[in-house]
């Protein structure tokens, strides 16, 4: 999966690493630091065990 790019507050870019956001009513929990397979089969198990949707943004 490639890497992204977005502008921090002083507009120098800054590279985003994959991640997988799980919200919880409104608590955003952030999973980051993992390699792309490992958050895709987590989102796809997580996604099977709860029986939801899983979608990707990029």
């Amino acid at each position: 999966m490639p890497r992204h790019t977005r502008r921090d507050c002083d507009g120098d870019r800054v590279e985003v690493g994959p991640q997988l956001n799980i919200w919880a009513g409104v608590c955003k929990y952030e999973l980051k630091n993992l390699h792309d397979p490992e958050l895709q089969w987590l989102a796809t198990e997580l996604g099977c065990w709860l029986q939801v949707s899983v979608e990707q943004k990029v």
